[in-house]
């Protein structure tokens, strides 16, 4: 058992000029020509800049031909993918050359809320639906002062329709490796009530052996307009299940690149996602806005050996924001506390995290091509620890053989000790 505590302070001040230049084309035409001409357009994305912040609408999401948001973001200067799963369910994100770091530098936001595993784990881009998202902003730059260390590399933050608009669509579409997918939207409004939900079922056997895929999520919100303010609930609830083939030799790719090189591991979870959002006017200058949110998995599947985790993650956040002719100031605290517990043969681990920050802003333009930004934050995080390193006789094989073993005979030593050691536990 061990605790760690950590006082960090980050102080952030910059300056931005920007300047925006028109430049003027001039264009000829030729009159001695008497046939027509042929103009070819190609049509190619272009994103709102505004200062760092890149700005995806859902126009250009709709138009782009993506099924995935990894497909979206993969598509973006500035932002590297590394996808350990290859369907997007767990993928890395990276900006500003972070690399192997990129999962405790680049930080995921939903409507302003982090999306962090406190193992470190990458974040599950499948529980968000295209179809629900109004744009995404992505800013290649530090935004520690607002989210803490975690968005040192930079902050992709992704936004949900919040439209009260009636409209109902169903879609489906399949491809290879017997891939189906299918949605459901309902969008629809009672008094100053609005609300839409949105069922999704997608089912594919990938392109190797042992490497099905399911995914199935129902997710929604509600919102509530009132003469000073909105209060609005977002809810995701999904389960997943993956298989996973393997990795294989250089002799088993020329032979059949295809197969896997077992048939028992898999990983399946269950989980959800909800958040209370509430933004409150006291009058033309005052602001109040206070996220609530909850995230909780549990999972279990078979990596080597059999496993169980799971995740709970608590975050609330209240900010106050206030303008004063063309200055605007910026408060607030959040709250967050994670609990991760992983089960398996090589024991047991628990982690727990509270994290606590307080945070101001300033923002002052000066003349017409002058800003100036001032920011304060200071955090403290509480880290507990407790490991069993419970010794099975696999564990105790594997640490005195495995340097003895050749490359080649290791993944079957260890398939093999570890599907040894899942029989005599059932038994």
């Amino acid at each position: 058992m061990s605790k760690r505590f950590s006082f960090l302070f980050f102080l952030f001040c910059s300056v931005v000029i920007y300047a925006k230049e028109n430049q003027k084309n001039s264009h000829q035409t030729e009159k001695n020509h008497t046939i027509p001409p042929v103009i070819v357009k190609a049509q190619k994305q272009n994103f709102e800049i505004n200062d760092q912040k890149i700005i995806i609408t859902h126009e250009q999401i709709s138009t782009s031909g993506t099924t995935t948001l990894a497909n979206v973001l993969q598509n973006l200067g500035g932002v590297q993918l590394q996808d350990i799963t290859g369907n997007g369910s767990q993928v890395a994100l990276s900006m500003r050359g972070f690399g192997v770091n990129s999962s405790s530098n680049t930080l995921l936001l939903i409507n302003g809320i982090p999306i962090t595993n406190p193992d470190l784990a990458p974040p599950d881009l499948n529980a968000i639906p295209l179809q629900e998202i109004k744009s995404i902003e992505i800013i290649a730059g530090s935004e520690s002062v607002l989210y803490g260390d975690q968005a040192v590399g930079g902050v992709v933050n992704i936004i949900t329709q919040q439209e009260t608009i009636k409209k109902m669509f169903f879609v489906c579409d399949a491809g290879s490796f017997s891939t189906k997918n299918c949605s459901f939207t309902f969008n629809n409004q009672a008094g100053h009530l609005g609300y839409h939900f949105n069922l999704l079922s997608e089912k594919t056997n990938n392109y190797r052996e042992h490497n099905d895929y399911t995914q199935n999520l129902f997710s929604g919100q509600l919102n509530y307009p009132y003469s000073r303010g909105k209060v609005s609930l977002d809810y995701h609830i999904a389960n997943e299940f993956m298989q996973y083939p393997g990795a294989l030799t250089e002799q088993q790719v020329h032979e059949n690149r295809r197969q896997a090189s077992n048939n028992t591991d898999f990983f399946r979870d269950n989980n959800y996602y909800l958040h209370l959002h509430q933004t409150q006017h006291f009058d033309n200058h005052w602001q109040l806005t206070t996220d609530i949110s909850t995230r909780n998995m549990q999972g279990n599947g078979v990596l080597f050996s059999p496993f169980t985790q799971s995740r709970t993650t608590y975050f609330i956040r209240p900010t106050l924001k206030k303008s004063l002719n063309d200055t605007n100031f910026l408060y607030g605290i959040d709250l967050e506390k994670d609990r991760y517990q992983l089960n398996s043969a090589f024991g047991l681990n628990k982690d727990s995290q509270e994290k606590y920050g307080l945070f101001g802003m300033l923002n002052v333009p000066f003349k017409e091509k002058i800003i100036f930004y001032g920011g304060l934050r200071g955090a403290l995080q509480h880290n507990h620890l407790v490991t069993n390193t419970t010794s099975y006789p696999v564990n105790r094989a594997f640490f005195k053989y495995w340097r003895k073993l050749p490359s080649r005979q290791y993944n079957e030593f260890l398939y093999q000790s570890c599907r040894k050691f899942s029989i005599s536990k059932s038994r």
